[in-house]
């Protein structure tokens, strides 16, 4: 597996399929397959789409953003939480308020009358 640093300024890194492109200007002055891939070093004026990123995300490709000198700013990461997929999976918001507009739920401070909320 392999580490890419792009230094070059005013690149732009694209997808393209499972690949990536890394251009400037008109020209593409490299083509990364993503499988080979294990980390991505932006350094400096570069650019790179949200569709790169989205395959890069989905692809589990550590992506780090750098100033041209190497000072680190920040690096995308999937947010890999152990709960963070039954949050997105749990429909309970939407079954609680389709519930309640059906009359099954009281509101919360109608349940306690007494309590201070």
């Amino acid at each position: 597996m392999t580490t890419v640093y792009v230094r070059e300024h005013g690149a732009v890194v694209r997808k393209q399929g499972e690949q990536l492109l890394v251009t400037q200007g008109q020209q593409i002055t490299l083509k990364i397959p993503v499988a080979e891939l294990t980390q991505l070093v932006l350094m400096g004026n570069v650019q790179l789409t949200t569709p790169a990123a989205v395959l890069l995300l989905r692809m589990e490709v550590d992506v780090v953003l750098m100033s041209y000198n190497g000072t680190f700013y920040g690096r995308l990461n999937l947010n890999t939480s152990k709960f963070a997929e039954l949050r997105h999976l749990h429909p309970a918001p939407q079954r609680y308020r389709s519930a309640l507009a059906m009359g099954r739920l009281r509101p919360v401070p109608r349940l306690f009358p007494h309590a201070r909320l």
